[in-house]
């Protein structure tokens, strides 16, 4: 079984570029900007009260419905669901206001929710997978870092650094139907199993297009 390692400390990287006799370094000072970003932002999302951890994940899944127009999932991987703790949520938006204040349970807005099982933390990261299985429409690669494990404090066994860190893959779809992870169809996708990290919150990249074969990899 493949394991990570996860490094705790912050982790810095220097780009060095190289400078010619002829045009010597010069030393320049780093220019910031201040923003509010609730004032400044053209759209804003808001939870609800049952959401946890709401908007720790966002990515845009292009072409997720056939439409050619990209979704937006938005991951709230602590939140709870009747006889589900912690089961985390996945809600994928087909569209959205251009501008203003929208809350999630809004009925004007389309999607639909990916749910995990109790103690799956759904979500905890979220991103487009391209068109895994070829059908022409975008896919949603989403992490579940402990998929049901339980323990008696929260950074216990593996719940804090054996986490089995399964990550699933969810189909690109039109309809609203709720993808209910722990009752997977293989019309919906598929689970990927098999790797432990020594971390709790386990990342996942987007899977890139092998252009030998002409499918994702």
């Amino acid at each position: 079984m493949l394991q990570k390692a996860c490094l705790l400390a912050p982790v810095f990287l220097t780009l060095m570029l190289a400078s010619t006799a002829a045009r010597p370094a010069v030393a320049q000072t780093a220019q910031t900007t201040s923003m509010d970003a609730v004032t400044e932002a053209k759209l804003v999302i808001q939870g609800t009260a049952s959401t946890g951890g709401i908007g720790s994940s966002i990515a845009s899944i292009p072409n997720l419905t056939g439409d050619d127009r990209p979704a937006l999932a938005i991951a709230s991987p602590y939140e709870s669901l009747p006889g589900r703790k912690r089961a985390g949520v996945v809600y994928v938006l087909f569209d959205t206001p251009r501008t203003g204040t929208v809350a999630l349970d809004d009925p004007t807005l389309h999607g639909f929710r990916i749910i995990g099982g109790p103690y799956y933390d759904a979500g905890v990261s979220v991103t487009s997978a391209g068109d895994v299985n070829g059908d022409g429409r975008g896919d949603i690669l989403l992490s579940a870092p402990r998929h049901g494990v339980t323990c008696r404090t929260p950074m216990s066994g593996p719940c804090g650094y054996r986490a089995p860190a399964v990550a699933f893959v969810i189909y690109g779809k039109a309809d609203e139907g709720t993808v209910d992870l722990a009752h997977l169809k293989p019309s919906q996708g598929f689970e990927i199993k098999g790797v432990v990290v020594l971390c709790q919150l386990a990342s996942i990249s987007r899977i890139w297009l092998d252009t030998t074969s002409g499918r994702e990899s």
